[in-house]
């Protein structure tokens, strides 16, 4: 090829080069736009969910015994099994989510804990109150992780989520 003349066979590579930067540059866009929105209602979902473990742990080992009647034999039991309870949800976390995708996981994971730990203080009869107790617990296991994993498929760059 002559000097000052394009060669042809370097220009598809060039517009190929070019619509991979629209593409990302599109992506980019979105990403950003949907960062805008999600990433402060995903850190308010962090906040109820951590705020909620509190609740199921400290308190709940004060709220326990006064309204319950429970003894440290029944709070230790119910902390366990809420915990065997919470890795088995991890266990089946992965096919949750891919049934049902992570928005709708993180949303029926919030619901779990609302219905649960709404429920504790309303509903003092045995087996229903200790039900509520692991549907909160499962709930926040649920909620907590889709909310990782959705922090991390809205962040545009590792910096991006680094900041979460």
């Amino acid at each position: 090829s002559e000097e000052g003349v394009p060669n042809q066979e370097a220009a598809p590579p060039a517009a190929a080069s070019d619509a991979n930067e629209s593409i990302s540059r599109k992506d980019e866009t979105t990403a950003t736009g949907t960062v805008r929105y999600a990433q402060p209602i995903l850190r308010a979902i962090t906040i109820i969910v951590g705020w909620t473990a509190i609740l199921s742990n400290s308190i709940y080992g004060l709220f326990a015994p006064k309204f319950m009647g429970y003894q440290q034999p029944q709070l230790s039991a119910t902390y366990s099994s809420a915990a065997i309870l919470m890795v088995a949800t991890q266990i089946i976390f992965p096919t949750l989510v891919a049934k049902i995708g992570e928005h709708l996981a993180c949303a029926f994971g919030v619901l779990m804990v609302g219905v649960g730990i709404g429920g504790l203080s309303l509903i003092r009869v045995q087996p229903l109150h200790s039900i509520l107790y692991m549907i909160n617990r499962a709930g926040a296991a649920v909620a907590d992780t889709s909310t990782a994993a959705l922090v991390a498929s809205s962040s545009g760059s590792r910096e991006d989520r680094s900041r979460n």
